[in-house]
């Protein structure tokens, strides 16, 4: 039963109990629907819940988390727990979650994730229609695919002309290259400037070499305009 109620409903739910019958009752819940509830909790009550966890079924929920979602829930830990589900944690997805608590809170590189699929300029649209067949499913939303070449940003594709354009021609050949870009340092209103001025669904955060370091998308702008205590937040480790 518990299978057919939105995350977002079982976290309302959850919000109700008492500290104790939160535990038994996140308990019941399944790996996937633990990680898509917890994301939806206030951050004490994911920290809570967490640290009541066994450090090993914890990483596993926080496992099956998007990295940006884990980086939030790894931040409001006590730093012996958080490293502890850390070490537990496949070594590439724990050192996405690592770069991500670099950053500071309420910056660009705060707001973003470090999933996103990005291909090289010189493969086919078909080519590309196959690995995002293969991928996109790993990614928590996809609205658009990034032209990278050594790291560095070199334009932008979307759904549409993946699909429309002629299959045989190259990233390169159909890629937007007038790029919104932002700094990882910016502050959280000007992520939202942009992403409200341009009328876009995901910004790409780039370095001062203009390599591709995550993207900001515009669900976590909306975030912002939630009251203070529901918002997610990261802090140094």
């Amino acid at each position: 039963a518990l299978a057919e109620i939105h995350p977002a409903d079982i976290a309302q739910i959850i919000s109700g109990l008492s500290p104790e019958e939160r535990k038994g009752f996140f308990g019941k819940l399944d790996l996937e629907m633990a990680a898509e509830t917890l994301h939806e909790l206030e951050p004490e009550v994911q920290a809570d819940l967490i640290s009541d966890m066994d450090k090993e079924q914890a990483a596993d929920v926080i496992e099956r988390m998007p990295p940006d979602e884990a980086a939030d829930v790894i931040a409001d830990l006590p730093l012996e727990k958080a490293q502890e589900i850390l070490g537990l944690i496949e070594k590439e997805e724990a050192q996405d979650i690592h770069e991500l608590l670099g950053h500071e809170e309420d910056t660009a590189g705060g707001l973003m994730t470090n999933e996103y699929l990005a291909y090289p300029p010189g493969i086919t649209l078909a080519e590309t229609l196959e690995r995002f067949r293969k991928e996109a499913e790993e990614i928590e939303a996809v609205y658009y695919m990034y032209v990278v070449e050594e790291e560095k940003l070199l334009g932008v594709i979307g759904l549409r002309d993946l699909i429309l354009e002629d299959p045989s021609k190259s990233l390169g050949e159909v890629m937007h290259t007038k790029l919104i870009t932002i700094r990882a340092d910016a502050n959280q209103e000007q992520v939202a400037e942009l992403i409200s001025k341009y009328n876009l669904l995901a910004l790409p955060v780039v370095d001062d070499e203009n390599c591709l370091l995550g993207i900001v998308t515009v669900d976590d702008v909306v975030d912002l305009l939630l009251p203070p205590a529901s918002r997610r937040r990261r802090r140094r480790m």
